[in-house]
């Protein structure tokens, strides 16, 4: 079994639902033979696609009721306090934000997958329903993927980034009250 073929198949929203740490923690056990119904954001189109290529069943019932719809993570502002403990649980560096000041979510690069609801101290995370549709989600997972891989090069040491354009180009956005792109 191919795993860039299974990657390509999950949504890459690395939100954890499946049990596994991520959608190739997820793709390498459905290769040793676990469950191909456990991807909560995939619904019935991913686990179609997995039947068809492992050419088994799994519990059409429970993907229904473990389908999660595409969601966006929003901050709000005014209760941000700048702790920076959203940042290091997002999969592609959606979060944008500098410590003591407001963070904000690039919902272009946001997953929905909710991972850094839980590391807020005061709650200022919610999950709110994107108006992509559950296919437009789906294809976005190349880059979902990609941003992904970034961070994970960029933790690594693998990848240098340029901290101060990051810094100007928040200090942009706080500054004129445009929303991130």
């Amino acid at each position: 079994m191919d795993i860039e073929k299974l990657l390509a198949i999950l949504p890459q929203t690395q939100c954890e639902e499946c049990g596994f740490k991520g959608c190739r923690p997820y793709a390498e056990a459905m290769i040793d033979g676990e469950d191909i119904d456990l991807c909560a954001p995939g619904g019935e189109v991913v686990y179609s696609k997995l039947a068809t290529i492992f050419k088994k069943k799994g519990n059409p019932n429970k993907v229904k009721e473990r389908y999660v719809a595409p969601r966006k993570a929003m901050i709000d502002q005014s209760a941000c306090i700048g702790c920076t403990k959203c940042i290091k649980p997002c999969p592609t560096e959606a979060i944008v934000g500098y410590k003591k000041m407001n963070h904000f979510v690039l919902s272009s690069d946001c997953t929905g997958c909710g991972l850094c609801v839980d590391y807020c101290p005061v709650d200022c995370i919610t999950m709110m329903d994107d108006e992509l549709s559950h296919d437009s989600s789906l294809k976005l997972s190349h880059e979902y993927r990609e941003l992904y891989d970034k961070k994970h090069k960029q933790e690594k040491g693998l990848l240098k980034g340029d901290a101060a354009s990051l810094l100007d180009e928040i200090h942009g956005i706080i500054g004129s009250g445009d929303e991130p792109r």
